[in-house]
């Protein structure tokens, strides 16, 4: 009887703080000690910013060798896959390429729409065709960002090697500048024969 008297004691002095009652779920408690404060970076000792470090940097290369086992992983998948599933593979990567490079197409093409109205062109279409092999060499970012300078170029030195595409005053293209009507170099009038005959046949006619 004695003993375990003592027994007891020694469990409520070993759960009891100093000065107050016993931990545990007497009273309603959850016998759980709070966690301690989390300590900032700055308050740590020498020590315990060379442990930080240490922790991460075994982190960093941890995660790099998660990345290179799942690439050996994908690579033991691809060799395990059958002729049919390596070409399916093959064409959806074909297709997202396929797909990216007609959208970058569309969007080069709208901005040398903008580009040409803005310039004066009678028609922007008219740009668009002219410009069509060169639109190739003009850079799309992957956001979509079209290099609207590249653009601007190309159809300013269109404007200037065929003008005969931009508008007058009339917003139309003169026959002149389109060419039409001119004919070599020679500054001679031309007189038609048939012409020439008629004008003698009716002076004729006036005797």
């Amino acid at each position: 009887m004695y003993r375990t008297t003592r027994t007891l004691a020694a469990r409520y002095l070993r759960t009891a703080p100093q000065g107050g009652e016993p931990t545990g779920t007497t009273g309603g408690g959850t016998g759980t000690q709070p966690a301690p404060a989390p300590v900032a970076e700055d308050q740590l000792g020498d020590a315990g910013k060379r442990a930080l470090t240490e922790e991460r940097k075994q982190r960093g290369a941890a995660e790099k060798r998660a990345a290179a086992l799942e690439a050996e992983v994908q690579q033991l998948r691809d060799a395990n896959k059958s002729a049919e599933e390596k070409a399916l593979d093959a064409a959806r990567r074909e297709g997202a390429s396929t797909a990216t490079a007609a959208a970058n197409s569309r969007l080069v093409a709208a901005e040398v729409r903008i580009a040409a109205a803005s310039t004066g062109f009678a028609d922007p279409a008219d740009a668009l065709a002219a410009l069509r092999e060169q639109l190739a060499a003009v850079k799309v970012t992957d956001l979509g960002e079209v290099d609207q300078a590249a653009v601007t170029q190309l159809v300013s030195e269109l404007a200037k090697s065929k003008p005969y595409l931009l508008k007058d005053n009339t917003g139309t293209a003169t026959p002149t500048a389109a060419g039409i009507g001119v004919g070599g170099s020679s500054t001679a009038p031309r007189t038609s024969g048939v012409g020439i005959d008629r004008l003698r046949s009716a002076y004729a006619n006036r005797k």
